[in-house]
């Protein structure tokens, strides 16, 4: 393959192709297939998730959110009024229907 120049010369055509962004997402798309969306600490999204197991710890767990900030983590705090119990069960209630719990608490 050759081309006519400005200067009448032949000359072989060259493409530089690059792929910054491509290979970037391709990476991620890598790691997130990898780590199954579990992801080790440095690449999650929310790094340490805090839930209060009764109301009375809700200052303390708002100090230790706001420590953890401090030193750079990405904290979740949960202080909704939902039981923290309830909220669980919900979450495995379709393993239990299975007949095949994962969880045993005591």
């Amino acid at each position: 393959m050759s081309y006519i120049g400005a200067d009448g010369a032949k000359h072989t055509p060259m493409m530089v192709h690059r792929a910054l962004f491509g290979s970037l997402e391709r990476f991620f798309a890598m790691l997130i297939e990898h780590y199954n969306g579990d992801f080790p600490l440095w690449y999650a999204p929310v790094q340490i998730g805090i839930v209060p197991v009764s109301s009375n710890h809700y200052e303390y767990c708002k100090e230790l959110s706001k420590k953890l900030k401090t030193i750079g983590l990405r904290v979740n705090l949960d202080l909704s009024d939902e039981k923290m119990l309830s909220d669980f069960l919900d979450r495995i209630k379709p393993e239990l229907d299975m007949g095949a719990p994962k969880y045993i608490m005591d």
